[in-house]
């Protein structure tokens, strides 16, 4: 049967409808109304929150509250599946060496005494007379045991040196022998491992502790700016950052879902390579893409989503700096010969484009900000590179949460010049504080941030 023009009902009603028996069984938490991902939304009452989320819930990366940045720790919690251990015992290695050093120092010490304790047994076993030892006891065992181990050096103590040429005695000996080599080995291998771990010189690069959000000639840029406290550089310096927040869909909470976030400068399609010798700004364009941005409402539905002028999952994330500098085309063709089709809806060919409203400044950073405490926003940040000494790469992971976020501030500059050498100084002091910047202002020197 073949619809007429006026036919506009949402494809998801049917669905929505059928759900409304179910939804009214539940508990009031799954009946509230929120904005979906997909670009449905459905009627919001009065007076109720576009986004409404179940349970408020915390950071996902820790933060130091002494010097304020993250120890790389993530707040989550793994439910293991049945017989998961089996799964670990395939790599025992990184399964010990990933313990806790107290658990290591133990199960290293463990070991070694477990050796000493059998073989000073063995020992007690050996033909005292036709052996030529001096063994008499146990405790006399347990001490040729650990001469024996750890080559300290050990006397007849009245027998023969060579024990009379008895091979029992040899065996013990030479197998011990072996078995201390290969403890020694494997002991100084995770010793180093777990004191060379990379997480630990990921600590001397300093990520700003507020991140900022400032108009620039007429757009919203978030910005932090990251700088490596020691001499000694990374090799091949890169950032990532990802947007983890709580969406909203078909009646069901999503919590903790992450997006990726294009970074303008520096350019991620150049890899977002940075130096991090002196204070590197890293920024984010608050764009139609922009996961800090509130997604695309239900009154946008009926219209052809242009994959090239804003995202919806699963597109290929873009940047609208990619259309401005005529990176990518900013139209695509679309076929008009058959029903419009977008964001699961189906509305009226030539239904009028609801009139655009400019939002002031202060309108517009008001609603960022209840989108940011509706979702519960945290921008996850990521800066790897290589330890140029150890080869290692190294990881450092900060975050920040909405109350961490400062609107129309600039980073202080703490950048001087030595008077001594003429070189420049970097004071860590000012690195983190920011101050007041016009949000009218359009003349932006390139190397004031």
């Amino acid at each position: 049967m073949e619809r007429g023009p006026n036919y506009a009902l949402h494809e998801d009603d049917a669905y929505m409808t059928a759900q409304d028996s179910y939804v009214a069984q539940q508990s009031p938490l799954m009946q509230r109304n929120g904005r979906t991902t997909s670009g449905y939304q459905p009627p919001v009452p009065p007076g109720a929150k576009a986004l409404d989320v179940a349970i408020q819930t915390k950071r996902i990366m820790d933060r130091d509250p002494v010097f304020q940045r993250s120890r790389g720790r993530w707040n989550i919690r793994r439910e293991k599946v049945d017989n998961y251990w089996k799964l670990y015992l395939q790599d025992p290695f990184h399964t010990f060496i990933n313990m806790r050093l107290s658990k290591v120092m133990s199960g290293l010490i463990g070991v070694y005494l477990i050796v000493l304790i059998i073989f000073g047994a063995l020992y007690t076993t050996v033909p005292r007379e036709m052996c030529k030892t001096a063994i008499f006891t146990y405790f006399d065992g347990f001490s040729f045991s650990v001469s024996v181990m750890f080559t300290i050096g050990f006397g007849t103590n009245g027998g023969d040196v060579f024990f009379g040429d008895c091979v029992w005695m040899q065996v013990i000996i030479t197998v011990q022998s072996l078995i201390a080599i290969i403890l020694d080995a494997l002991s100084i291998g995770v010793l180093f491992g777990r004191f060379a771990r990379a997480q630990a010189r990921a600590n001397t690069i300093v990520l700003s502790s507020t991140a900022v959000v400032r108009r620039i000639r007429g757009e919203l840029y978030f910005m932090f700016q990251a700088c490596e406290m020691r001499k000694h550089q990374l090799v091949e310096a890169h950032v990532r950052m990802y947007a983890i927040r709580h969406d909203y869909e078909f009646g069901q909470h999503y919590y903790f879902q992450s997006y990726p976030m294009r970074i303008q400068h520096p350019n991620d399609e150049l890899n977002g390579m940075m130096l991090l010798a002196l204070p590197s700004v890293v920024v984010h364009r608050l764009d139609a893409w922009s996961p800090l941005m509130r997604p695309k409402s239900a009154s946008s539905c009926g219209y052809h989503h242009d994959p090239v002028h804003s995202y919806m999952f699963p597109e290929v994330m873009g940047r609208q700096a990619d259309i401005d500098y005529g990176d990518r085309d900013g139209k695509v063709a679309l076929d008009t010969t058959r029903p419009s089709v977008c964001n699961r809806c189906r509305c009226p060919i030539g239904e009028p484009t609801p009139p655009v409203t400019e939002q002031s400044h202060e309108a517009i950073i008001e609603d960022i900000k209840n989108y940011w405490r509706e979702s519960q926003l945290e921008v996850v940040v990521l800066v790897e590179g290589i330890d140029a000494v150890t080869s290692a790469t190294i990881q450092v992971r900060h975050s920040y949460t909405a109350d961490e976020i400062a609107f129309d501030q600039r980073f202080e500059n703490c950048v001087d010049v030595d008077p001594e050498t003429g070189g420049a100084v970097i004071d860590f002091k000012r690195f983190h504080e920011t101050h007041p910047a016009d949000p009218e202002c359009v003349k932006v020197a390139g190397a004031f941030y």
